[in-house]
This record gives C-alpha cells, sequence and structure tokens, in this order.
C-alpha cells in the first residue's frame, strides 16, 4: 500500500506563534500517523535566531521548504 502524503503551505511560518502552537503538533500527529508531511512556509528571519527552534523543526519529520520574504509588506 502506498504511504499518504501531504503538504502544507502557509503565509504563517513553523517558527511563528501559530506555527509552534498549533501547526508544528497537528503535522506532528500526521507524521506519528505514517503520513509523510512537506510543508511551504513564509518565515520571518527574526524566528530563526533560536538554534534549538530551528533544529526542532529540522528534526520534526517534516520536509520543510522556507521562504524568505523580500520586500515590505503593503501598507
Amino acid at each position: 500500500m502506498p504511504q499518504i502524503s501531504s503538504i502544507f503551505v502557509s503565509n504563517n511560518g513553523l517558527a511563528d506563534h501559530i506555527g509552534k502552537a498549533q501547526v508544528m503538533p497537528y503535522l506532528s500527529g500526521l507524521i506519528g500517523n505514517g503520513v509523510a508531511v512537506s510543508a511551504l512556509t513564509v518565515e520571518n528571519r527574526q524566528n530563526w535566531q533560536d538554534p534549538a527552534q530551528v533544529q526542532g523543526i529540522r528534526n520534526s519529520g517534516i520536509a520543510h521548504r522556507p521562504i524568505w520574504p523580500h520586500c515590505d509588506p503593503l501598507p
């Protein structure tokens, strides 16, 4: 039987508050049930200053591809 795969795409980052509080536990639950999870998220560089937090995301089992914003938001 083929493994189930899922992709999570969000303008919120995994290192943002909502990412840490809600998204990471949800995606971890999927992984715990045998689902292969990939995530494409827009990350805030300030949230990636904590090496332990970054390592936690990298060790989570999520195939994570962060995107870094390169311009200021519109007013």
